[in-house]
């Protein structure tokens, strides 16, 4: 649970080494739904985006699907919530297609 004071919480998942991905799952604390944030992975010590804007769905669970990247660390920045700020779980996986 994020601090009440903090207006754009964040969260980061270190890989510890270079992997490669394609989905993040992401699913929220049934007090809390996400409503806006973005998804970026850290390559080579900068960070790009894979994901900004409007959360596509209301549900609690959000799979966000994309080409293939490799990267060390995996960042979710909230911008707009309602609620409390909790995430349930988080996934990074390279799933095959």
């Amino acid at each position: 649970m994020s601090n009440r004071a903090v207006k754009e919480p964040w969260l980061m998942i270190d890989l510890e080494t270079e992997q490669e991905f394609n989905t993040v799952a992401i699913t929220d604390n049934s007090e809390c739904t996400l409503k806006a944030y973005t998804l970026e992975y850290r390559k080579n010590g900068e960070w790009h985006k894979v994901f900004s804007g409007d959360a596509p769905t209301t549900r609690q669970v959000k799979i966000h699907r994309f080409n293939k990247v490799k990267g060390d660390a995996v960042r979710l920045t909230i911008t707009g919530y309602n609620g409390e700020v909790a995430i349930a779980e988080i996934g990074v996986y390279n799933e095959k297609r």
